[in-house]
């Protein structure tokens, strides 16, 4: 990872730590750094993507391409965990 990356994915990890303090609260292994960190390494990409593909399709689609695949795969496979953990 490029310096320059590594400080804007630093940036916006920090940006998702309050968001994720509700799934440290379930009891599994996924921490706070390491959500925050997925989500903001996750954004960083799919923003690349879409910007390498001629920003298609729209912002509003791509809003909801991020919750279903970023934001809801993420709480869903935190929660799945605290299920098997417990």
């Amino acid at each position: 990872m490029t310096r320059i990356r590594k400080k804007v994915v630093s940036n916006i990890s920090a940006i998702f730590q309050k968001s994720c303090v509700p799934l440290e609260r379930l009891g599994n292994q996924v921490t706070i750094n390491m959500a925050s960190n997925h989500i903001a390494t996750s954004l960083l990409s799919l923003i690349e993507w879409w910007l390498e593909n001629n920003m298609e399709p729209s912002p509003i689609e791509m809003g909801k391409v991020y919750k279903s695949l970023i934001i809801d795969s993420t709480v869903g496979a935190v929660s799945s965990l605290s299920a098997v953990a417990k």
